[in-house]
């Protein structure tokens, strides 16, 4: 069974509840199962599903857990040599291909799933400019940085991402700390737009956002790995910024 933390399953669930009850009935499911091999009989405490070194142990395990919230398919052998176009592929059949966005969550980039994002809705492209270039010291003229999305909601909002690449991550954070620095805190205002699954088992980045989160207080982070985070930012862009026609 795949960790609660695996991209796959965020790939189909639509909040943290859902992969909690996951998680529950994971932990429940194996616990039955190491203990039930201490036994001939199969029990473990008050639950008895069937004695683990029966033929048909399986389709007792599929049977009790029928019309629960986590439920079991019928078993089918599947013999492959590409295990992720497998997954892939019965993903599509069970799941559905329009309710599948696998791209996102395994190659996709936060810039790139937010440009997606932000390409397919049209009250979204009408507010938001990508790669605006930023002048952030008047008197240098020459100094210009990139910013991958903005708009203006009587100031100007800067989102910028993070990439992917932890070896870059000095990059993004001097960045984001200069824009941060020296951009007006009245006319303007940062987001910063990243993956928590980009980062699970690199602590430094974690740091480094909660540095940020603590010496500026006015800066807005946004884990789009959570579908809520990302619905209600471009709640607000709709309803809140300019048509980017009608700014002057």
């Amino acid at each position: 069974m795949l960790d609660e933390r695996s991209n796959k399953l965020k790939a189909i669930m639509n909040n943290s509840v859902e992969l909690e009850i996951y998680k529950s009935y994971k932990d429940m499911i194996e616990f039955y199962l190491k203990k039930s091999k201490e036994d001939i009989s199969g029990i473990v405490g008050n639950v008895y599903v069937g004695s683990y070194y029966e033929e048909d142990f399986l389709e007792k395990i599929i049977d009790y857990y029928t019309n629960k919230e986590l439920s079991f398919s019928k078993i089918n052998v599947a013999f492959t040599k590409n295990e992720k176009n497998l997954f892939q592929t019965l993903l599509k059949r069970y799941i559905g291909e329009c309710n599948v966005d696998i791209e996102k969550t395994t190659t996709m980039s936060a810039k790139k799933y937010m440009k997606q994002i932000f390409r397919q809705n049209e009250n979204l492209k009408k507010r938001i400019k990508n790669d605006m270039l930023l002048k952030p010291i008047k008197e240098l003229d020459d100094l210009e940085i990139k910013i991958d999305f903005s708009f203006k909601n009587g100031k100007w909002n800067y989102m910028q991402t993070i990439s992917n690449n932890t070896n870059r991550a000095s990059d993004w954070f001097t960045k984001i700390q200069f824009i941060l620095d020296e951009t007006n805190k009245e006319e303007s205002k940062v987001h910063l737009l990243y993956k928590e699954s980009d980062f699970l088992e690199d602590k430094g980045t974690f740091h480094l956002l909660e540095y940020l989160k603590n010496k500026y207080s006015t800066l807005e982070i946004h884990n789009i790995d959570k579908k809520t985070n990302v619905e209600k930012l471009c709640n607000y862009i709709e309803t809140e910024a300019q048509v980017l026609e009608n700014v002057v």
